[in-house]
C-alpha cells in the first residue's frame, strides 16, 4: 500500500567521534518537522525533539552538543 506522507532528512552531520547521526526531518504532508538523532553503534534513536525543525545542525567539538539554526 502506497503511503500519502513524504518526509525528507535534512542536513545530516556527524559527530565528531562518527557515532551520532542528526538531521532535520520533515514532513511535507503535515508540514512539520523535528530533530532527530541515530547512535550508529545500537542504531536506536538517541534523542528526538519534535518542536525544532532546524535548517541547518552541528555538533560541537567534543560532541557533547548539538546547534540546530532556525
Amino acid at each position: 500500500m502506497a503511503s500519502n506522507s513524504c518526509s525528507s532528512l535534512r542536513y545530516p552531520t556527524l559527530s565528531p567521534d562518527g557515532t551520532l547521526l542528526a538531521v532535520s526531518k520533515y514532513s511535507s504532508s503535515s508540514y512539520s518537522g523535528s530533530t532527530l538523532v541515530i547512535d550508529l553503534i545500537t542504531h536506536e534513536t538517541a534523542f528526538e525533539d519534535v518542536d525544532h525543525n532546524p535548517r541547518d545542525l552541528i555538533f560541537s567539538h567534543d560532541g557533547t552538543s548539538l546547534v540546530g539554526l532556525t
